[in-house]
């Protein structure tokens, strides 16, 4: 806006909704400051749903820790584990070279005892052959789905109502 008092940010929005107790708060992007508003809304309990620019998905959770020390100047690793708590599902897509938007991988971040994150790749996009047809990039691959979600997931997502019916899909790898 031209006129400076009708500026919101998205971080003042972020804050604005927790006063609502929302079901959802979904911001659209964390590029800047309300990376941190979005970490601390999902730390107390709110269920917070966004999109971030990142090169991998193990790399969210940096970009994120990244985006909140825009905010406060805090310590790197606690950073990145407050951002590992806050979001324990990334799902990342990628524009593959025939143009397509596909999802790549689904992980779960486990943050262990002593503050590191692990990787629990739960379904991954594997791509088998690249080929050009006619002038037409073609990708070949197939979904696997390597490992299990951790018990503190399923417990979470219990927590929030998901049948164990629902779940016990989640609960096998594939081939079991």
């Amino acid at each position: 806006s031209d006129n400076p008092a009708y500026d919101i940010s998205q971080e003042d929005l972020v804050v604005a909704s927790l006063r609502f107790n929302p079901d959802i708060v979904v911001v659209g992007e964390m590029r800047d400051t309300e990376s941190y508003s979005a970490v601390e809304a999902s730390l107390t309990g709110h269920t917070v749903v966004s999109t971030v620019h990142a090169s991998a998905g193990d790399a969210a959770h940096m970009r994120i820790a990244l985006l909140c020390q825009k905010r406060f100047p805090i310590d790197f690793n606690t950073s990145l584990v407050q951002s590992g708590q806050a979001f324990p599902i990334v799902v990342y897509t990628h524009k593959l070279e025939n143009n397509e938007r596909r999802i790549m991988d689904i992980s779960e971040c486990v943050i262990l005892p002593t503050g590191e994150g692990k990787y629990n790749t739960l379904y991954r996009f594997n791509i088998t052959q690249n080929t050009i047809e006619n002038g037409e990039t073609i990708v070949n691959g197939y979904f696997d789905k390597p490992r299990i979600m951790s018990d503190n997931l399923k417990r979470k997502l219990m927590q929030f109502g998901v049948p164990q019916k629902q779940l016990q899909y989640f609960l096998t790898k594939e081939g079991e």
